[in-house]
């Protein structure tokens, strides 16, 4: 095969000789490359309040990424899990409507989760689970009731949410730094110690479902979990 190029400050014409067996190895790379690409897409569930998007291949082992969506960290750890090998799907609870907001429960998300986790496993090889922030405390109880083996968690805080809260009384911070809206301890404990949670949402998350939640440890649900569980303090 000939390619015929124009050199215009020579004035020659110059004739390149590329063999078929280059052709089709630049051919072979050129798939390769795009077939490595990261693929992203949007998975229809049958939870509507729910949001499942789809980051890599999904012939790759697959990790379920339980997000908070005020974690300004997710997109960095989605990208590291994707590059560790897995196909991550990546799930966010939408809570803008008011019958979300007051029914929103860690119960409540745990039977959710499992429903989730069902009806993917019919579609994707699952072999890990994840969740960041406040998520932790709502998935923990039933990720530990699947036959996953490997379970990473990216904490804000370690123990519970209550004793964060008074923690952060006695420094004089912000509870939540990782949040675009401040949440001053005095106020956030006042209004969680509060029976029945007053409506609205602290963050993402609808205060009736942070009530349900700021007492617990998550780690308490591990026992003697024989599991490959892995934690990440994050902020």
């Amino acid at each position: 095969m000939l390619i015929l190029l124009n050199i215009k400050h020579c004035n020659t014409i110059t004739y390149v000789k590329i063999s078929v067996v280059n052709i089709i190895l630049y051919f072979l790379v050129f798939s390769l490359l795009i077939y490595s690409c990261t693929t992203q897409q949007t998975i229809v569930t049958n939870l509507p309040n729910y949001t499942v998007e789809q980051q890599g291949r999904a012939q790759r082992p697959t990790v379920l990424l339980f997000q908070d969506p005020g974690c300004r960290l997710n997109d960095s750890i989605s990208n590291y899990l994707n590059k560790t090998g897995y196909n991550v799907l990546r799930i966010t609870k939408q809570t803008e409507s008011i019958e979300v907001q007051n029914s929103d429960h860690k119960e409540r998300r745990g039977y959710e989760g499992v429903e989730l986790y069902n009806e993917l496993a019919t579609q994707f090889n699952i072999k890990a689970l994840a969740s960041t922030g406040l998520e932790i405390h709502g998935s923990i109880p039933w990720f530990v009731n699947t036959p996953v083996q490997t379970l990473f968690f990216y904490n804000y805080y370690p123990g519970s949410l209550q004793d964060h809260i008074l923690s952060s009384m006695g420094k004089n911070v912000n509870v939540f730094p990782m949040y675009m809206e401040e949440y001053p301890a005095a106020e956030l404990f006042e209004l969680l110690s509060k029976y029945p949670p007053p409506s609205g949402k602290i963050s993402s998350y609808p205060i009736r479902y942070v009530h349900s939640i700021w007492q617990e440890d998550p780690k308490s649900y591990l026992g003697m979990n024989e599991r490959e569980v892995r934690f990440f303090r994050i902020y």
